[in-house]
């Protein structure tokens, strides 16, 4: 069983903790991933697998690299003879 502290804090409000249900002082108690104020104790981290993925960038375009030039059209008429 937990022993609730009896020192005075100014301005400290007493509150719930909204998993194990003992009572902590308001700046003891923290907000988790699901929106609960619980205490150290019950503090549940967000897990991995429910963190976007990290996204990096695929590369800068390189600077040296030459132009694509228009295709060209053969303005005559080719034979099978000249092939």
């Amino acid at each position: 069983m937990r022993v609730v502290p009896t020192k005075y804090v100014p301005g400290g409000t007493w509150g719930i903790c909204q998993r194990c249900g003992f009572k902590f002082r308001l700046s003891e108690l923290r907000t988790e991933w699901s929106g609960l104020k619980v205490c150290d104790a019950d503090f549940d981290p967000l897990p991995d697998t429910m963190k976007p993925p990290r996204n990096a960038p695929e590369g800068l375009a390189r600077l040296d690299a030459s132009p694509e030039y228009p295709d060209t059209f053969v303005a005559t008429r080719i034979r099978p003879e000249d092939l």
